[in-house]
Order: structure tokens, then C-alpha cells, then sequence
């Protein structure tokens, strides 16, 4: 009689998400984070041997539905070869960075502030002060400064976080990877650093009782100038002080963190939540 839904389900990419009409206790219950996170994991065709080591890999992915392989992005050590309307093969090479397309280094998105990435908020325009004390007036070396500065700034690594922006981050000092990818743009932004999110997947020994599993993933990515040429040059604020990244990370999506362009960026993804197969064909 009232015409309010209390139970539907909805098809996120194999996976079935049900919601449920519920009572204040429920709602407000305790429950696990990671039991949705858990069914989007992907088990690879073999184990990869010391995974934050790898420099240079090949995969080759797939829908477990044999649909069309939806393009992915290029650049930031990324290649992309499409084998057939259904398969396609990802080389990432950190020793091959290429020039970015004059469309991203003219894209003023990738500079501005926005609600996510809130470069201008005063509290992280401090915070890139306090990481940039001592540092020289270099690109590469100002944006892994920023990455290792946030990197520590969030204190609780939590799954319980939804999606918050760079001044809530700021705020909390807590989340996961897509608050650490959130506060490093925002961060890199007002250092003067062009800079936008990505979403994929990367290659864990265990995760959420799950071992040796590619898991979804962001970090960030800015645009640096190296031999004289921008280049995107990714950053990972999850991975310790030593690493700033490795070659199984499987990019995905991008997105500028616009207003706007979030729900786009997210939107691709959809259809691999559940649905993407990768066969690790070679490994350096």
C-alpha cells in the first residue's frame, strides 16, 4: 500500500546484489566490508613469484560471458594489443613510459580542484607544505614525496570507508586504496602536479581469505616530464616507503576526478566485476 520496494535484485556483472528494505537495527548493524569485495577477485591461470618485484608483464584478459573486451586505457607503462573482439594483451613495462596524448596535457580537468579531489581546500594545501618541506624542486621527486607522505597520513587502512573525498580523507586519516588515490591527486594537484585517478586491478598474495588473487584496486597517476616529454608516472599510496609500484597492476578505468566523471569512470567497470578472466602469460 505504501509503494515503497522492499526487496530487489540487481545484476552487477555475474554477481547478484540484493537490497533489502530494512529496520534502524539492521541498518545501523555491524558487518563485513570485504564480503562483496570477496566475490569480485580474480584468480589468475598461475601464482606470480614475488609480486612487488615484477618490472614487466604480460596478461591476457577476457570475459568469463565471451562478450566484446571493452577498450582500456594506454600510457602509464601500459600497452594494449586487442587480439580479437573477445581477448586482449596487457604489457606493462616500467621501463616504458611514452609521451602523453596533447589531449590529457591540455585537459585543465587534470589540474583543477573538484568536490573528490579538493586540491584547493586549505587543510591539503597544508598537509603538501609539510610533505614537500626539504624536497628539491623536481617533478618526480615532489610527487613520490607526496605519495610516501600519504601513505602514512592515513593511519587506519580500513575497507569501511565508502568512497570519501580528499577533505574527508583529510579529516579522518582513514580509508583504503580509493582514499589514498583520492588525497594523492588532491595532493599532487596543488603541488602543481597534473594527476587522475585509476581504477584496475592488482596482483596480492592474500586478501580477504583469499590467496594469490588479482584484486580491484586504485592508485593515481601524474603527469611528469621526463626527457624532456609529460608522461603519466603511476603512484601507488597503499605500497610502502620502497615501492612505488609494480607491473601487476592492471589498469582499467581513468578518471580526472571531475565532477561528474566519477560515475562514468565507475561505470566501465561494472561488466568486469565478477566477469574478467587473466591469463599471466609472462612475467620479469
Amino acid at each position: 500500500k505504501r509503494g515503497v520496494t522492499v526487496r530487489s535484485e540487481i545484476n552487477l556483472g555475474g554477481m547478484k546484489m540484493v537490497m533489502l528494505e530494512a529496520d534502524k537495527e539492521l541498518a545501523l548493524s555491524r558487518f563485513s566490508a570485504p564480503e562483496l569485495m570477496a566475490n569480485t577477485l580474480v584468480h589468475p591461470s598461475r601464482p606470480i613469484e614475488n609480486p612487488r618485484d615484477v618490472k614487466r608483464a604480460m596478461y591476457i584478459l577476457s570475459l568469463k560471458d565471451g562478450q566484446v573486451f571493452p577498450e582500456l586505457p594506454q600510457g602509464g607503462a601500459q600497452s594494449v594489443e586487442r587480439l580479437d573482439p573477445q581477448r586482449v594483451r596487457v604489457t606493462v613495462n616500467l621501463d616504458h613510459m611514452p609521451v602523453a596524448p596533447q589531449a590529457d596535457i591540455d585537459d585543465k580537468r587534470y589540474i583543477e580542484s573538484s568536490s573528490t579531489a579538493d586540491a584547493a581546500d586549505p587543510a591539503i594545501v597544508e598537509l603538501v607544505r609539510k610533505a614537500l618541506r626539504g624536497i628539491p624542486d623536481d617533478p618526480g621527486a615532489r610527487a613520490e614525496a607526496l605519495r610516501v607522505f600519504a601513505h602514512h597520513y592515513i593511519k587506519d587502512k580500513s575497507l569501511g570507508v565508502g568512497f570519501a573525498s580528499a577533505s574527508e580523507v583529510c579529516a579522518t586519516r582513514e580509508g583504503d586504496c580509493s582514499e589514498h588515490a583520492v588525497l594523492l591527486v588532491a595532493m599532487l594537484r596543488a603541488a602543481g602536479i597534473p594527476s587522475r585517478a585509476v581504477s584496475g586491478v592488482v596482483y596480492v598474495d592474500s586478501f580477504v581469505g583469499e590467496r594469490q588473487v588479482f584484486g580491484f584496486h586504485m592508485w593515481a597517476q601524474a603527469l611528469i616530464p621526463i626527457a624532456g616529454k609529460p608522461r603519466w608516472v603511476n603512484f601507488d599510496a597503499t605500497m610502502p616507503d620502497e615501492i612505488t609500484y609494480d607491473a601487476t597492476h592492471i589498469a582499467l578505468s581513468t578518471s580526472s576526478l571531475a565532477d561528474g566523471d566519477i560515475v562514468n569512470s565507475m561505470a566501465s567497470l561494472v561488466g568486469l566485476l565478477g566477469n574478467l578472466t587473466i591469463q599471466v602469460e609472462r612475467v620479469e
